[in-house]
């Protein structure tokens, strides 16, 4: 065993025997393969070669599946989307702020193009099921890849394993042996001379069609591949080796400090590399749910209705097998029914316990597994409430999700580092951003051994229901009075309002892409016209340099930043002017003038008043 553990030392012997010895041991020791291909079957409702084993009906469907609706409810509830990366820098240092700023850009138009999303959802469902996926990252050609791993296919030292100081990793699989030609064709011969895969088998054999081989005379011929990592410590370099059971097909050194896997854990198992997942924890229950079923679902066949008549002084019993069979007495007296429930109450009674505890044990209702919400939760806050109260059990998982990415963006990073060291002139560009997009080289924002550090942070801290939603963002502008109307939709982010958002947020995003470019030292002022948003772009400019000078920028690098903010200002300002009037041609006659009004027609005197009367004696 000492002799198998050491292939990483001697270096000048090809090692491929010694790993090859090592994973033909560790491969009889366990049954990770086996047990997790149980796991799969439970999620996807069908037998397995254990459930033979166990004397089960291979044919039998699994009833009330809990394993399944909890992997799904769980899923679907900690899946909310990809977090975003944040590229995090010395506040000191502007220039370095703002190659963060592109590399965070580069970093989301390379996971959009490695279809990091897609990739993560698949390994989220694999953690849930078995208990750990990843993904391995690696340089195809000039451009950083990823792909699937299964926990079945990684094997790690058991004595490192048990320390949590895993240093030595192997990742085997099957690989078409023409293909293995076509990418090592010095070692042709000896891949031909390799072992071919077959239906004896219990890995990486022919089951249900899942792999094809080639001892059923089929075209595909696969041989087993064993990729071996071991990192440096202490100034002795590490080995990477890739083999096959005749040849060693490559042997390079590993300088980096990390394997360029990725992996996320439902659970973690104490000393054990691999973690525990969720049909892990309700398999027993799950069996004891097909057990109940299965004496219900043999029950109820069997159950016909039972006539008793009478003969003689004895009761003559007479059941039939054949619903709507009628048999006669002999005495001519009518016989008694008896209708019997075919299964206790009781027993359904227990097997609906089963199921809801069940459901407790991994976190979530039956209710959220059927996709439904407690009665009497209609209005946000409660809504809201009620999902952070579930959501709690799954706060340690959504903290591994969230470290799972950060590192997949880290090995995005590292494996371009690499493809650049070997080929300063790869072409690593990347369509990137969040809300505008824009062509980011990588060779231009990669840091090299300057300071930085990746976070990530969720699609949005709002939730997803509609009603809870607008009384957050409304709750928001309660505490931000100046927050506008336009900001209080963008957050809502409601998708009948999405046509409406592009179109009132078109003047603003042009002005955010002209500061930005205005950062950066590009001169865009004449970009500038009457369309342009100006009082926005001297608010915002204004803030942003005054950011730019609070983070270090030399006020030499604004000078671009001024001039745009400068124009704008000008353009209002000559809005703003009256319009001059034409200056008069020399020789031409003035222009008439306007003739003025004279003073109206003098009223004419009004009646003369006649005499007064007298008054009379009598008055």
């Amino acid at each position: 065993m000492a002799s198998q553990e050491q292939w990483y030392r001697n270096r000048k012997t090809k090692p491929h025997k010694q790993i090859f010895e090592f994973i033909r041991q560790r491969r009889e020791d366990t049954s990770a393969t086996l047990t997790n291909d149980l796991f799969r079957d439970k999620y996807e409702d069908r037998g397995s070669v254990l459930d033979e084993r166990e004397g089960e009906n291979r044919d039998r469907r699994t009833r009330d599946n809990v394993i399944a609706n909890a992997i799904e409810a769980v899923h679907n509830k900690t899946a909310k989307g990809m977090p975003d990366p944040l590229v995090q820098t010395s506040n000191g240092d502007f220039k370095l702020q703002r190659r963060a700023e592109k590399l965070t850009a580069w970093l989301l138009g390379e996971a959009d193009r490695l279809g990091l999303e897609e990739h993560g959802e698949e390994v989220e469902l694999e953690s849930l099921m078995v208990g750990m996926g990843g993904l391995k990252f690696y340089a195809e050609g000039d451009s950083p890849a990823c792909e699937i791993v299964y926990a079945d296919d990684i094997f790690v030292d058991p004595r490192e394993e048990r320390q949590k100081a895993v240093r030595t990793l192997y990742h085997v699989r099957p690989m078409d042996k023409l293909v293995l030609e076509q990418l090592y064709p010095k070692h042709a011969s000896k891949i031909r001379d390799s072992e071919v895969l077959g239906d004896d088998d219990e890995t990486y054999g022919q089951d249900d069609g899942d792999i094809v081989s080639g001892s059923h005379g089929q075209a595909t011929e696969m041989t087993l591949v064993v990729e071996a990592w071991r990192l440096p410590h202490r100034g002795s370099s590490g080995r990477w080796v890739q083999c096959i059971d005749t040849a060693t097909l490559v042997d390079e050194p590993w300088v980096c400090d990390t394997f360029p896997f990725e992996f996320l854990r439902y659970a973690t198992r104490p000393r054990r590399f691999d973690g525990i997942g969720i049909a892990e924890k309700l398999l027993g229950q799950q069996s004891e749910l097909n057990m109940v079923g299965g004496i219900i679902s043999d029950s109820i066949p069997r159950m016909v209705t039972a006539w008793f008549a009478r003969a003689d002084t004895q009761f003559a019993t007479m059941s039939c097998d054949v619903p709507g069979m009628v048999y006669t007495s002999e005495t001519g007296e009518a016989p008694t029914v008896l209708a019997p429930a075919p299964v206790s109450p009781m027993v359904m009674q227990y097997r609906d316990a089963e199921i809801a505890r069940s459901y407790e044990h991994t976190g979530v209702s039956q209710l959220t597994a059927q996709g439904q919400k407690p009665a009497g939760l209609d209005s946000g806050k409660a809504l809201r409430v009620h999902n952070e109260i579930e959501a709690g059990r799954f706060y340690l998982y959504g903290r591994r999700r969230e470290r799972f990415y950060t590192g997949c963006y880290q090995q995005i990073i590292r494996v371009a580092d690499e493809i650049l060291k070997k080929n300063p002139k790869a072409d690593l560009n990347a369509l990137g951003g969040t809300d505008d997009f824009e062509q980011v080289a990588f060779g231009d924002v990669a840091f090299g051994a300057d300071p930085y550090r990746i976070k990530v942070f969720p699609v949005s801290r709002l939730s997803n229901q509609p009603s809870a939603r607008m009384e957050e963002v409304h709750g928001i502008m309660q505490i931000d009075p100046n927050m506008d109307p336009a900001t209080a939709l963008e957050l809502l982010d409601l998708p009948d309002l999405k046509r409406h958002s592009a179109l009132r947020d078109a003047k603003r995003k042009l002005v955010k892409r002209l500061i930005s470019k205005a950062l950066d030292g590009e001169p865009v002022a004449d970009r500038v016209n009457e369309y342009t948003d100006m009082p926005y772009l001297i608010e915002i400019g204004g803030h942003e340099h005054e950011l730019a000078l609070l983070n270090g920028a030399d006020i030499d690098e604004l000078d671009e930043l001024r001039t745009l903010i400068d124009t704008a200002k000008s353009h209002l300002q000559n809005a703003a002017e009256p319009p001059e009037l034409p200056s008069p041609i020399p020789g031409a006659a003035p222009p008439p003038m306007a003739a003025v009004p004279g003073p109206g027609p003098v009223p004419g005197p009004g009646p003369v008043p006649g005499p007064v009367p007298l008054p009379t004696e009598s008055a």
